[in-house]
């Protein structure tokens, strides 16, 4: 886990403005022989984002639990042979922006958990025949 580029509750996402009470519930998926699971539960002031784009023979699942005030983005881009697994959970005044990308043979995890008032940015990118574990 890596702390670093903190979003500004300011700051608009997807449009947005954070934090202005407005629920956002946005899934995208585009599939070839895939299957997708997205899972998004939001509660109190809160925006959340979910973008999947898988291809070729893959599982990707993205699951979303934040409450309280909070700005979560969550993006899974995996190709190939590949399983892909995203978790966040966030709560009290937070921003947690994750972001995965994988190709090649490989099986990728990636949780967050964050609580507090905090920023939490974590990117992975892995190529190849790996196992990446974060």
């Amino acid at each position: 886990m890596a702390e670093g580029d903190p979003w500004r509750d300011k700051a608009e996402h997807g449009g947005i403005p954070r934090n202005s009470g407005l629920y956002s519930r946005h899934s995208i998926v585009r599939s070839g022989v895939c299957a997708v699971h997205v899972d998004v539960v939001s509660s109190g002031v809160c925006g959340v984002h979910v973008e999947v784009v898988s291809s070729g023979v893959c599982a990707a699942h993205v699951e979303v639990v934040n409450s309280g005030v909070c700005a979560v983005h969550v993006e899974v881009v995996s190709s190939g042979v590949c399983a892909v697994h995203v978790e966040v959970v966030s709560s009290g005044v937070c921003a947690v922006h994750v972001e995965v990308v994988s190709s090649g043979v490989c099986a990728v995890h990636v949780e967050v958990v964050s609580s507090g008032v905090c920023a939490v940015h974590v990117e992975v990118v892995s190529f190849g025949v790996c196992a990446v574990h974060v």
